[in-house]
């Protein structure tokens, strides 16, 4: 049941009402026939009574199919995204990944009023901003969801939530509806293709981040600054990959290069190395579309160039390593730049 807090001046439940109706009805219809598989509720978009109201019902209410007092609820989830539609958020003026952190922060008090703060919550649609149905012809800032700024920004979500593990967010489900609206290129709709079919940068993220290992490894920094983060993992099979951004919060502010040294400790035998890299000019369909001035009826060579450079892309080519020990290297991170660094045993 989606959210829908509209009222009358007589304070009128209705629809809150109906929907904590459907999810008895659909829990009691789902459970008499399988344990099997999970359930939960309520997808709340914006409102905090409604959410307030179906974790009261699932904790303290009785099943209007039948009943009984437990209503099972597995996981709560919400959709959450970062422009200011929320109450107490940390940027009202614009997108911020701190947004999303600070709207999850609400919620989880809410579930911890009630004594299930420690339940699975499913992030089930989420996304840089709201308007699913609105591009840059709407708003000029939607062209954010076309370039580098996108990328940077999702690197730094996912270094917040791993700082809030409490929060026990489990999935997270980017919501991509607008593709049937694009009938340009690079207009400002929530998708991962253009309609000429060109990956846009925050595809290559979330390439670029399945890439990350399952394990996180500690790490120490000798300097640190509000723009810039790093994220070392391991897989099982031993292969580092260690990601680290630059992001500047304002879309139209300004921050300084980045020089990041990386120093890797526990590493002998040979490795080979490859970098990878999302930037104003690397893995950036955008920016060559924009480079041969926004063609929208492209020629096929001009099509060619905008598929190649919005593939994912090595930042330096591939090198065999020999480290006994230590190993150190360097990088420089420009603005809403992302480079993972990965390091095989050969």
């Amino acid at each position: 049941p989606k959210d829908n807090d509209k009222c009358d001046a007589d304070g009128d439940t209705d629809k809150i009402d109906e929907d904590l109706k459907l999810y008895d009805y659909f829990e009691f219809g789902v459970t008499r026939i399988t344990d099997k598989v999970k359930i939960g509720g309520p997808s709340v978009a914006g409102s905090d009574r409604f959410f307030e109201a179906f974790i009261n019902h699932i904790v303290n209410g009785k099943n209007q199919a039948n009943g009984s007092t437990r209503i099972r609820c597995d996981f709560i989830s919400v959709h959450c995204y970062s422009q200011g539609i929320y109450s107490n958020l940390p940027n009202k003026s614009f997108t911020s990944p701190d947004n999303i952190i600070g709207r999850m922060q609400t919620l989880h008090a809410i579930m911890e009023k009630y004594g299930i703060g420690d339940k699975e919550i499913v992030l089930d649609e989420w996304g840089i901003a709201g308007g699913g149905f609105m591009g840059v012809d709407q708003d000029p800032r939607f062209i954010f969801r076309e370039n580098e700024y996108f990328s940077a920004f999702y690197a730094r979500l996912i270094e917040q939530l791993i700082k809030a593990p409490h929060l026990n967010i489990s999935k997270m489900m980017v919501c991509l509806s607008g593709q049937d609206h694009s009938t340009n290129d690079f207009d400002g709709y929530r998708t991962f293709f253009t309609a000429n079919g060109y990956k846009k940068p925050i595809y290559n993220a979330y390439a670029l981040c399945a890439k990350l290992g399952e394990n996180i490894l500690s790490f120490d920094t000798e300097e640190e600054t509000e723009n810039t983060g790093i994220i070392p993992t391991i897989t099982e099979n031993g292969e580092l990959a260690i990601l680290a951004y630059n992001f500047c919060d304002n879309f139209y502010g300004e921050v300084d290069n980045i020089e990041m040294n990386i120093t890797v400790k526990g590493l002998d035998g040979e490795y080979r190395l490859r970098h990878y890299r999302i930037d104003h000019a690397t893995s950036n369909s955008h920016s060559k579309w924009a480079e041969l001035r926004c063609p929208q009826k492209p020629t096929l060579h001009q099509k060619d160039m905008i598929h190649q450079a919005g593939e994912l892309s090595l930042f330096l080519p591939d090198k065999n390593i020999k480290p006994a020990g230590d190993y150190q290297t360097q990088t420089v991170l420009t603005k809403n730049s992302v480079s993972l660094i990965v390091i095989s045993p050969a």
